[in-house]
Order: C-alpha cells, then sequence, then structure tokens
C-alpha cells in the first residue's frame, strides 16, 4: 500500500543537515515520548520551509537568466532589465523574492517581464 520508498538512513541524516541548516531541529523529536501529531507538526514545518527556500532559489535562478532588455508592454522601447528583491508572502510565508524588473524611461513606469505578455 506504501505509495514511494522509504528513506535510508544516509538520506534520513541529509534531510536532518538540510533542516538544521533552515532552521528546523529534526534531531531534537524525542521519538519515544512525542505524539503522533507533535512529530507531524515538525514535519510540516520542515515542508513549509523547504517550499520557501525553493521558491526562493527557483524565483532568484529565473532572474539570473533573464535577459538583459525587454520591450516596454506600453510602447515598445528596449528597456534594460534589472534584478529586484523584495519581500513576498507565498502560501508557505515570508520568502525574498527576486525577480526581473524593467523601468522604460519613455512611459516612466516599471514592469515585470515574467509577469508580460511580451516578455520573449
Amino acid at each position: 500500500m506504501r505509495h514511494r520508498p522509504r528513506m535510508t538512513q544516509e538520506e534520513w541524516n541529509s534531510l536532518t543537515t538540510i533542516a538544521r541548516k533552515l532552521g528546523v531541529e529534526l534531531g531534537d523529536v524525542k521519538v519515544e515520548s512525542s505524539t503522533f501529531a507533535e512529530m507531524e507538526e515538525i514535519a510540516h514545518r520542515l515542508g513549509q520551509v523547504i517550499s520557501q527556500a525553493t521558491s526562493e532559489r527557483l524565483a532568484t535562478q529565473r532572474a539570473e537568466t533573464a535577459e538583459p532588455k525587454y520591450a516596454c508592454p506600453g510602447c515598445g522601447c528596449m528597456c534594460k532589465t534589472e534584478a529586484r528583491e523584495r519581500n513576498f508572502t507565498t502560501v508557505d510565508g515570508q520568502i525574498d523574492l527576486v525577480e526581473p524588473r524593467c523601468h522604460c524611461p519613455a512611459c516612466r513606469r516599471d514592469f515585470f517581464p515574467s509577469a508580460s505578455a511580451n516578455a520573449s
């Protein structure tokens, strides 16, 4: 009835190292005296911080691979791309979102090529 393979001890050790780096101490769980609900709460928190770290990393990767210039959706002027960091709330909590942003000097407005239909 199991849908996924069990973790090996080596994989568990790797996971606890990652968890510790992300601020979740799996080694502190006293499995012999913890309720399943307490263990599940820690597992859920780990899922949240992994989600946050993954979202941050993927967004940063997208910003790093953005084209150097994009056409303004208003006037078509080619505008320089810069990375912009801002605090963003995801379903799993706050992250530092890095995204490509352009400023059009002709229209005097900012636009985000990742959200633009003109991004190529």
